[in-house]
């Protein structure tokens, strides 16, 4: 594989601390490795993440 992939991700997770961890996850892997994480949205429910799609 040459080059980065993008993959767009909607965040859904209510648990404050767990969403911030999982940011910080893709943040770090996005700029060391193959793939490039794209947070299109962001969501504390799933009522939430519908609406936004």
């Amino acid at each position: 594989m040459t080059g980065t992939q993008l993959v767009s991700i909607l965040l859904v997770d209510d648990d404050p601390m767990f969403h911030k961890g999982l940011q910080t996850l893709l943040n770090f892997y996005s700029n060391n490795g193959s793939f490039r994480f794209h947070v299109v949205g962001e969501a504390a429910t799933v009522n939430q993440a519908l609406k936004l799609t």
